[in-house]
């Protein structure tokens, strides 16, 4: 086995959302692709992270990052 194995493929998280998602809490921040949306849920702060709906994201993000099908424009992300 390499020292990949066990490894996403380093597509799996540029694949782009159907839609840009402008969240509300910034100035000018786009989320484009899964790579923005792992990154924009990494910098929450942490009581925002622990909410429910959080998890489902991530859950969604790392499914459509394995997958390589189509990432649904996920949510609104506020």
């Amino acid at each position: 086995m390499g020292h990949n194995a066990g490894m996403l493929p380093a597509y799996g998280f540029k694949l782009a959302l159907t839609r840009v998602i402008e969240p509300t809490g910034g100035p000018g921040v786009e989320v484009a692709t899964l790579e923005d949306a792992a990154r924009f849920m990494g910098h929450m702060r942490p009581w925002r992270q622990t909410r429910p709906h959080w998890d489902y994201v991530a859950e969604l993000v790392l499914v459509a990052a394995t997958t390589g099908e189509e990432a649904p424009a996920i949510m609104t992300l506020s």
